[in-house]
């Protein structure tokens, strides 16, 4: 057995987090006690996290500050996640349009970074996240992989959004550490037989036996796999981004014989949960989530408890779920849930032979000035972008749309764009982003 995934958690990590400021250590330490802590010493802990971060915001962040006081919530009033009905929902479009009211006071004091998501509503997000965020989902992650014999730094192949846009580099940093946990990154936004072929080739002669990626994307390279009768056994395969479907799962358990492992995840919430054996979803545990009261089905809301660099409470991510109201049946103590709703899996296909997968151009579209956009295939080969713009939207941004499009989807695929086309929720509260 290689003892690289020692060296790699004891030893080059810890001076990673030293040199970086990320806090693995710290997390990977916290998440493995918890793993096996009861539900209540996991609220204790949870509950102690909260009132750590109401305190924070009511003293440093202007939108909770005011809110507050004006209802008259002393941090004092905040005990336990039942609480939180005492706070208002809030959501992206909220959050862009008082932007400066949720930075911290303080932000200067505080080690963060700033980035985006285009998420699963079209809408995309520029946020503040803490460094200790980004950390826990990771070290999270790295628990819950151990479980299935999936040791950290174990070479993995990665099918998402590397390089969908034209000529963008990845910086060294992130190389070096792409390389130190055995990432090997893979565009996965066109799945078509070439893509597969090279995907292929990268798993047989790297000897890879994890796959993670969308859950469109792994489908697709099954799809090959068993079309093409290629022997390609892994060890497990990791699905993010999309909703697993029934069909995908059993045909990538086909083409590989391995264990799947469906993740959910949303950067923007720090959620990070999976689903174990029982078929229960187990949330984060640095993430608070509830329903509206009363009920069952309905948008999940969340509070993260250690973003202090741009906290959100009761955070309606614009995903669906529906709620689990007791301990599960695995043996983890942690809260679920039992479904996700509202997400779901889209390929489109076109008539030039490309297979366009729709979550890798929410990576596009996070750094772009747009308040809206949607893809949609409206011929045999050829795709309308709606988009509603913002003002520092210029010609520039349209071109990089439009060559990233043409990378992925073909040079002969016609591209067209709709500046006027009238956005409208969907029954689930979100907006279809993707349309095959």
């Amino acid at each position: 057995m290689s003892i690289y995934p020692t060296i790699l958690e004891k030893i080059i990590l810890p001076i990673a987090d030293r040199l970086v400021g990320t806090m693995y250590k710290e997390q990977f330490k916290t998440f493995s006690r918890l793993d096996s802590a009861s539900r209540e010493d996991i609220v204790l802990w949870q509950n102690k996290k909260l009132q750590a971060l109401i305190t924070h915001v009511y003293q440093n962040v202007p939108f909770y500050t005011e809110y507050m006081n004006n209802n008259n919530i002393s941090p004092s009033d905040i005990h336990s996640a039942e609480d939180l009905d005492k706070f208002p929902i809030i959501d992206k479009q909220l959050i862009k349009e008082r932007f400066k009211e949720f930075i911290p006071k303080n932000i200067n004091q505080l080690k963060y970074r700033i980035v985006s998501t285009g998420g699963s509503s079209g809408a995309p997000l520029k946020y503040y996240q803490s460094n200790g965020m980004q950390s826990a989902m990771w070290a999270k992650r790295t628990c819950v992989l151990k479980k299935y014999n999936i040791q950290l730094g174990e070479k993995y192949l990665t099918l998402g959004s590397s390089s969908i846009i034209p000529n963008s580099k990845t910086s060294f940093k992130t190389s070096v550490f792409h390389n130190l946990i055995g990432m090997i990154p893979l565009n996965a936004a066109n799945m078509d037989a070439n893509k597969c072929q090279v995907a292929i080739a990268l798993l047989q002669k790297k000897k890879i036996k994890v796959v993670y990626g969308y859950a469109s994307a792994i489908y697709l390279l099954a799809k090959y796999v068993l079309d093409n009768k290629i022997d390609l056994p892994l060890k497990g395969c990791i699905s993010t981004s999309e909703k697993l479907t029934k069909q995908y799962e059993e045909v990538i358990k086909k083409a590989f014989g391995c264990i799947m492992i469906n993740e959910y995840g949303a950067r923007d919430a720090g959620i990070c949960s999976y689903r174990c054996e029982k078929g229960n979803f187990h949330m984060i545990e640095s993430c608070l989530y509830r329903l509206e009261k009363g009920a069952k089905t309905g948008p999940i809301l969340t509070t993260n408890l250690i973003n202090y660099a741009m906290p959100f409470i009761n955070y309606d991510v614009g995903d669906i779920i529906t709620t689990h109201q007791n301990v599960c049946g695995c043996g983890s103590n942690s809260f679920v849930f039992e479904d996700v709703v509202g997400r779901a899996s889209q390929i489109m296909t076109l008539g030039n032979g490309r297979t366009v997968t729709g979550p890798a151009f929410t990576v596009l579209f996070s750094g772009l000035p747009v308040q809206y956009y949607q893809i949609a295939k409206n011929g045999d080969c050829s795709i309308e972008v709606r988009i509603q713009r913002t003002n520092e939207y210029n010609e520039d941004t349209e071109r990089t749309i439009l060559n990233s499009l043409k990378t992925q989807a073909g040079e002969d695929c016609k591209i067209t764009f709709n500046y006027d086309y009238e956005f409208k929720l969907l029954k689930s509260g979100k907006r279809d982003y993707f349309v095959a």
